[in-house]
């Protein structure tokens, strides 16, 4: 008798067990289902904001896709005028759910190093952010690194910081450096 109660209690808790690992499973399924639906429709309001504004300027409208935020960057510029060019930052990096990636650098349209007034990027499908930021024609060189955002947290890229010249406005593609 004692050895029966045993086992249904065995039996009892791994069946426990089971429920609740299909039921963590089920929570963590509908967070990335929330995730995917919100940056859905946040990338359809770019869509469709980028096409207003395509259609009452006769310039390029910024279409980073950007999914959490909801404010523009100063940074980010829907029409280019004369005295600064277009550039396009363009990383592939995996995220985990809820984290972001921003770009950060030495000038003023890049935050100045400065956390606070970094600039969000937009994701894409195959897990490419871009950001397209407006910047004078007069500076030289810019440094910048890109930041992964997670419910406050930062967490720098590694490495040494990526750098280019400033001359005429091109998507600058950059790789992860994770040392």
């Amino acid at each position: 008798a004692y050895n029966m109660s045993k086992i249904k209690s065995k039996e009892y808790y791994r069946k426990r067990f089971e429920q609740a690992k299909l039921a963590k499973c089920v929570k963590r399924y509908e967070e990335v289902w929330e995730e995917v639906v919100f940056r859905e429709k946040a990338r359809m309001e770019e869509a469709k904001m980028a096409k207003t504004i395509s259609s009452s300027t006769t310039d390029t409208a910024d279409t980073s896709g950007s999914a959490r935020s909801r404010s523009r960057s100063p940074a980010e510029s829907d029409v280019r005028d004369d005295d600064s060019e277009v550039f396009e930052f363009v990383v592939q990096y995996p995220t985990k759910f809820g984290e972001e990636l921003y770009v950060i650098g030495s000038c003023p349209e890049l935050g100045d190093w400065d956390l606070g007034k970094k600039v969000h990027m937009g994701w894409f499908e195959r897990n490419h952010w871009k950001v397209k930021v407006a910047i004078p024609k007069e500076r030289q060189a810019i440094e910048y690194k890109f930041v992964v955002g997670h419910y406050g947290n930062d967490r720098w890229e590694a490495g040494f910081n990526h750098r280019f010249e400033c001359s005429g406005g091109r998507s600058v593609l950059a790789q992860w450096q994770y040392y």
